[in-house]
């Protein structure tokens, strides 16, 4: 069985060599959740902004711990 967060770093250290920060690591672990929880473009208004996958408003509960503030704006 695979560990999720050894194979993140793994990528991470292929990407970055051992100049990997533990936030490089943290951001390539959450990827594959960044994959599956963004912003709809369909509707571009503020007023429906929603999370493709949850469907519910932007940012999704999901979204908030994987996004940065400033990718959620």
């Amino acid at each position: 069985m695979s560990d999720p967060a050894i194979e993140a770093a793994d990528r991470a250290w292929d990407e970055r060599g051992f100049d990997a920060s533990a936030a490089d690591i943290a951001r390539e672990a959450l990827a594959p959740i960044r994959e599956l929880h963004f912003q709809s473009t369909r509707l571009p208004s503020r007023l429906y902004r929603h999370c493709v996958t949850c469907r519910t408003p932007w940012p999704c509960p999901t979204a908030r711990f994987c996004y940065t503030t400033e990718e959620l704006q």
